[in-house]
């Protein structure tokens, strides 16, 4: 009698518990639903950010549309300015009245910050009026200058650029040596390395040297102070930065850049130089500050695109939770009620639920090592080429770069398959119920919390969130600077001259040494290094190799072509990449179609499959050229049939028939254009061919030099044939390498950029170093062959041999970049169709 008591008693206590455990359930269902119907009341607050606000001011926000202008006033401390924001309203113009750049942005919902912005975000859709901080800076002589700021208020900071020897008068000598700088390049000889830094009053460090370039590197008062001069045969070079920004004039002679300490900004940027008239240079663009940004329409898209993405979350997430909820609590409602009918788990129900559970173990593990993956070998791989390749043809693919991700992978399924099975033996029938139930909950918590930290991972490094908000965010730069080539005119010369244009497999100018503007202390490309500096790859007057950003969605092979060809980015969109039925951007007119309208034998050369990426598609719709691809090589018995190295077949092999190709075309009498591809230097760590020799620690440092003194050979034996007087060579990097990992060693502020030279120009450049990208290539090309181009613009880049500004020198790289990642109904509609 008592046993049945005890009994009744626990079942009357276990169905109290379970219908708490409904209501609870109920509830977190009911609040996640709720969350997803929740109305969302909006606000924008732009703020100041950084060190001393209280030196700085955000007095108003105001905005204008079609029927009112509204004035939103800051707050007392002057920081912060709410604006209400109603979606989808439109605006004609924002602006923000500041005496700093230094401004942040962040989107409230209901009161609460769901997302910040840097700067940047604002001044990427922004033009800013500026005023100078002081509207009468004479210019002063050295004496004046150390009179002057000589004190504990300021920081001085010196750097000779070439050589400024000659422009040491007794009086500067003098000057110099009363603050302690026993050496000056006077003193050390012409074009010597020289700077000096003095704070509080003295002398902290001076070096003078003809031997060496010389680098500081030091913190003062809390600003990290970056210095660095290059004699005319030492790296010509100087530069000044002050927490990472540069001040310096990078003019010829002796850079002094001037800062105040107490009120933490700069006073002063000036050059002295001995080889012009105008001895003294003052960079006006460094004493400026800001007083009003002036944001237009772009700026509201931008807010639009975040606070849609934001609605979309604010559905999904909640729905997700709800289901992983609903789940669990099914699991428990069957356990519970096979435990009050003494009834043992129903074996189709325990096999489906134990299949979900190895399927849910196997998706977290292989995100996980997927995700290790990723990060570690495609750290600056963008999503838009993620994307690419998910959408386009993969054939011809090294797939043996990934064997450690496939069995990585293959690893983590078989372990998920086992611990299942394990776990499913471990459960007994007569005990089942909370052993299953323990079981699926650890599993279920352990895949989703998996999950959910590598998407927060994979958001965070390779900008998802972003990616999300670009594609809804428009822009207008197509409508306004996109120049249609095909209705653009070109003029060619009545002589044409041949074209070979060899894209370097991730080559950058940064493979280089220091000295010569590369990113290593040793230069791995010497030989290219050289050709570059004995030809033209737009440096101007500088001695350092320059080359070309790859900006927005030209960062991968596909899209460093389409770049280098058509003068636009590749664009994400899943039916424009030449499938079977579509198209390869049908709406490009590129540098292979204007050379065939004008006579041209267009050639593509590669050491791979054409397919991959649909690169030989691209080609023979735009140019009609021959592609000689490694099924070619194969077929042609080249090579045997089984051969396969690398990609196919390796540069070596690309050079030598590229030497037969070459002949044939020239024996034809009539223009020609060699477009070739090399695949040696792609990573991970490149391919090490028979002439590759065992100098350096690291292999793909040998596959680079390997690689420099092969495109140099080549290039020697183009010279010494009889079509070269009629033929331009360009060489060019289709884009920055993806090997990451292997330059974690530049310089700080180092600023990577593909390698370019352009060799046998038809014009000479004769300006200052250029700011370009690879778009640039584009018309570039075409003048570099003697042709005119009416506005010296097609498609978004600009003739590097012109005086025209290039989009990067108009807008600076970072709003460029920002720019080509948005989304244009132009190009949809003209480009992509």
């Amino acid at each position: 009698m008592g046993r049945m008591r005890g009994i009744y008693i626990m079942d009357i206590t276990r169905e109290k518990t379970m219908r708490i455990v409904n209501y609870i359930f109920a509830v977190l269902i009911i609040l996640c639903i709720a969350v997803m119907l929740l109305p969302a009341n909006y606000s924008v607050e732009y703020s100041l950010y950084g060190k001393d606000m209280d030196k700085h001011t955000l007095t108003e926000v105001e905005y204008s549309s079609d029927s009112d202008l509204e004035r939103h006033k800051a707050d007392k401390n002057n920081t912060t300015v709410k604006v209400p924001y109603v979606a989808g309203e439109t605006f004609d113009e924002m602006n923000i009245y500041t005496d700093t750049k230094n401004i942040k942005m962040a989107i409230k919902w209901n009161g609460i910050t769901v997302k910040k912005f840097s700067n940047d975000i604002i001044l990427n859709n922004c033009t800013v009026k500026y005023d100078l901080i002081d509207d009468e800076l004479p210019d002063y002589s050295i004496e004046e200058l150390l009179e002057k700021y000589c004190d504990k208020q300021y920081l001085i900071l010196m750097a000779v650029c070439t050589d400024y020897s000659l422009g040491i008068t007794d009086s500067i000598q003098q000057c110099l040596n009363d603050i302690g700088i026993d050496s000056t390049p006077r003193d050390t000889g012409i074009a010597s390395s020289f700077y000096a830094v003095i704070s509080d009053g003295k002398l902290v460090k001076t070096e003078s040297s003809n031997e060496a370039a010389l680098y500081f590197k030091k913190k003062i008062h809390g600003h990290n102070i970056n210095l660095c001069s290059g004699g005319q045969y030492l790296g010509n070079w100087a530069d000044i930065k002050i927490d990472g920004e540069s001040y310096c004039t990078h003019r010829q002679g002796l850079n002094i850049v001037v800062y105040d300490l107490e009120k933490d900004c700069l006073v002063d940027s000036i050059g002295y130089q001995n080889y012009q008239e105008a001895s003294v240079f003052r960079n006006t663009e460094y004493l400026q500050k800001p007083i009003e940004l002036i944001a237009g329409k772009s700026a509201f898209d931008t807010i639009n695109a975040n606070i849609n993405i934001i609605n979309f979350l604010q559905l999904v997430i909640p729905c997700f939770i709800a289901l992983i909820l609903t789940f669990i609590w099914n699991m428990i409602r069957i356990v519970e009620k096979s435990k009050r009918t003494n009834q043992t788990i129903n074996i189709v129900w325990f096999v489906i639920h134990q299949i979900v559970m190895a399927i849910l173990l196997m998706l977290a593990s292989g995100l996980v090592w997927g995700y290790k993956y990723l990060s570690n070998q495609f750290e600056d791989v963008s999503i838009s080429q993620l994307l690419f390749h998910m959408t386009t043809d993969l054939g011809g693919t090294n797939w043996s770069d990934f064997r450690n991700l496939f069995i990585e992978i293959g690893s983590s399924i078989i372990f998920a398959i086992v611990f299942v099975v394990l776990l499913s033996i471990f459960i007994r029938k007569q005990k089942w119920g909370y052993r299953f139930l323990a079981s699926s909950l650890i599993i279920v918590i352990i895949s989703f919390g998996t999950i959910g930290n590598v998407f927060a991972k994979f958001n965070k490094n390779y900008g998802l969130y972003n990616y999300a908000v670009a594609s809804q965010t428009k822009t207008n730069l197509y409508d306004v600077y996109y120049v249609d080539p095909s209705k653009t005119k070109i003029t060619f010369p009545e002589h044409k001259k041949n074209l070979i244009y060899i894209f370097l497999e991730s080559m950058e100018i940064s493979d280089s040494d220091t000295e010569n503007g590369g990113g290593k202390d040793t230069d791995y490309i010497s030989e290219l290094t050289d050709l570059a500096l004995n030809n033209e790859c737009f440096n101007g007057t500088d001695t350092h190799l320059n080359g070309a950003y790859p900006l927005g969605n030209t960062t991968w092979t596909a899209a460093g072509l389409v770049a280098q060809t058509s003068g636009v980015p590749l664009n994400a969109d899943v039916n424009a990449y030449g499938s079977d039925d579509e198209e390869f951007l049908p709406g490009v007119f590129s540098t292979g179609q204007i050379l065939e309208q004008n006579g041209y034998n267009n050639c593509l050369l590669i050491g791979s499959d054409k397919s991959f990426a649909n690169r030989g598609k691209y080609f023979e719709e735009h140019g009609d050229f021959k592609v000689y691809d490694y099924n070619w090589a194969i077929k042609t018995h080249k090579i045997p049939s089984d051969y396969f190295e690398w990609w196919g077949y390796e540069d070596e092999k690309l050079f030598d028939f590229a030497k037969d190709t070459l002949t044939e075309l020239a024996s034809k009498g009539e223009p020609f254009n060699l477009t070739m591809l090399t695949t040696d230097t792609h990573f991970t760590d490149g391919y090490v061919c028979d002439l590759c020799e065992n100098q350096y620690g690291q292999q793909y440092s040998n596959v680079l030099a390997c690689n420099s003194r092969q495109v140099a050979s080549f290039v020697e034996w183009i010279q010494q044939q009889d079509f070269y007087e009629d033929t331009v060579i360009i060489l060019s990097g289709d884009h920055l390498c993806m090997d990451s990992s292997y330059f974690k060693d530049m310089p700080d502020g180092y600023d990577r950029r593909t390698y370019v030279n352009v060799i046998n120009s038809d014009k000479k450049y004769t300006g200052d170093a250029r700011t370009y990208t690879t778009m640039d290539m584009f018309p570039t090309t075409l003048s570099a062959l003697g042709c005119g181009i009416e506005g010296d613009r097609l498609g978004l880049g600009t003739d590097l041999f012109s005086n025209t500004k290039t989009l990067a020198e108009e807008f600076g790289c970072s709003a460029l970049d920002y720019q080509l990642k948005l989304n244009s109904k132009f190009y949809n509609k003209n480009i992509l169709n």
